[in-house]
């Protein structure tokens, strides 16, 4: 996804800036203006971010085959795809609606309710046409004198003046109200999921929401302070590297509050049938 590449461009810059931060560091030491433990502390710093670049790569590599898959063109070379996106570009469900967005249409529970329907219409159907049971009954007997067999059937039809075909009429009720419990059940079931996944959608919009107005334009400010200091001789290279790994951390954060965002809200447009294909990253 455009996510995926997006993080594995900023990941890069991350190792880069973290290398350059060891190569720094090194010096410092050598002139004595650091200790060895924050050379440590800055090689652990760079070893981190090649974990993280290892696992940008990966998924990276798996939004594509999923893509590929999904699109039915398993051999087609790997392209890079446009890393640009706006999270404002989502559209925003209240409760309310995301309730009615899932439960109005999920297709099981619309089919519960049509056997509901069907159901009730078997009662109407049944409480106007009382047929009464049929019974029958075949009887064979020999006849000795002339040594054959004869065999007669009987039918009997009860008169419905009190029989209202109550057995059948009852049976669709029960019927009924399996089906009226049935619907009762996949409500709550489907509400129950309902309510996790809008927790995970809201929170996530929230954050990138906020990442977004709040937290990132601070970064970005503070990441051009510290840079125009340091072209004007105030601030050590340090801090200058320092700085820009916290501005790039900061967008990887926003990154994955995004991600959450478009997970969630593919499951809550899905009516919550989701598969492995949401998981994507």
């Amino acid at each position: 996804s455009a996510i995926a590449t997006r993080r594995l461009e900023l990941t890069r810059d991350l190792v880069r800036m973290s290398d350059e931060l060891v190569t720094s560091t090194r010096q410092l030491l050598t002139n004595r203006e650091a200790s060895e433990n924050t050379l440590l502390q800055s090689e652990i710093t760079s070893e981190e971010t090649k974990l993280l670049l290892d696992s940008a790569t990966d998924r990276n590599t798996e939004s594509w085959r999923r893509l590929t898959s999904l699109v039915g063109a398993p051999s087609l070379p790997f392209t890079p795809l446009d890393a640009v996106f706006l999270e404002t570009d989502l559209p925003i469900y209240t409760w309310e609606e995301a309730h009615s967005l899932v439960l109005d249409n999920h297709p099981q529970l619309e089919a519960a309710r049509q056997r509901v329907e069907r159901s009730s219409i078997i009662i109407e159907r049944e409480k106007r046409t009382p047929i009464p049971d049929i019974d029958l009954m075949v009887s064979i007997r020999h006849v000795n004198p002339t040594d054959s067999d004869t065999a007669s059937v009987m039918a009997g039809i009860p008169i419905p003046l009190f029989d209202r075909n109550e057995g059948n009429i009852r049976r669709a009720q029960s019927e009924n109200a399996a089906a009226r419990h049935e619907v009762t059940q996949l409500e709550l079931a489907i509400q129950d999921q309902l309510t996790g996944i809008y927790k995970k959608y809201d929170i996530a919009r929230k954050q990138a929401e906020r990442y977004q107005s709040q937290i990132l334009p601070r970064a970005k400010k503070s990441f051009e302070l510290v840079s125009n200091a340091y072209e004007q001789g105030q601030m050590d290279y340090l801090t200058l590297i320092q700085s820009q790994e916290t501005f790039i951390r900061t967008q990887l954060a926003h990154l994955n509050s995004v991600l959450q965002l478009q997970r969630t809200l593919a499951i809550l447009e899905g009516q919550l049938l989701y598969n492995s294909l949401i998981r994507s990253h």
